[in-house]
């Protein structure tokens, strides 16, 4: 009589960022049947590739070349999203002067969060005015970071400087 133990082993817990992908894996199988508590996943895969919003248990069965199977389990941490909001203006003082960008943090005061303004500038502070130096359409972004994740939001902002002529002249 020949008693085999059964082979087979799930990868090693992991934590991920909201919104992000990651791969589970078995192996030393010869099928994995792969499922949630609640049966909202499964898989026949070794390696399949998930993206849970929540922590969340993956359960696999290993059945071996012998027939012999195993159970295992990978716990996969998410670190929350961040809601990030913000509200901008654009404010023109004088007729020939820069305009500057109105920019408010509306995000959850707890987060660590800040802006940058697409032209190499940054900063932390909850409410700003940023003066760009030149013309053109700017990539502005908030960005919030929470444990190793990093979530931004952002928006294509058009910046030029309107001229207004201060003298006009009739058709002849």
């Amino acid at each position: 009589i020949d008693v085999y133990k059964p082979q087979g082993y799930a990868s090693e817990d992991q934590t991920i960022c909201y919104g992000t992908s990651t791969k589970i894996s078995a192996s030393d199988g010869a099928a994995y049947k792969w499922s949630t508590k609640t049966g909202a996943f499964t898989s026949e895969l070794a390696s399949p590739t998930i993206q849970p919003r929540a922590d969340s248990t993956y359960f696999v069965l290993i059945t071996d070349v012998h027939g012999c199977k195993k159970k295992d389990s990978v716990l996969v941490n998410v670190v929350p999203g961040i809601d990030l909001k913000y509200e901008w203006t654009k404010d023109f003082e004088e007729c020939f002067s820069r305009p500057s960008l109105e920019i408010t943090n509306k995000t959850d005061l707890s987060e660590e969060v800040f802006f940058d303004f697409g032209d190499g500038t940054t900063s932390d502070l909850d409410q700003v005015s940023h003066t760009y130096e030149n013309d053109g359409t700017y990539l502005v972004r908030i960005v919030g970071k929470k444990e190793f994740c990093v979530y931004e939001r952002g928006d294509n902002i058009p910046i030029y400087t309107v001229k207004v002529p201060n003298v006009i002249t009739p058709d002849q």
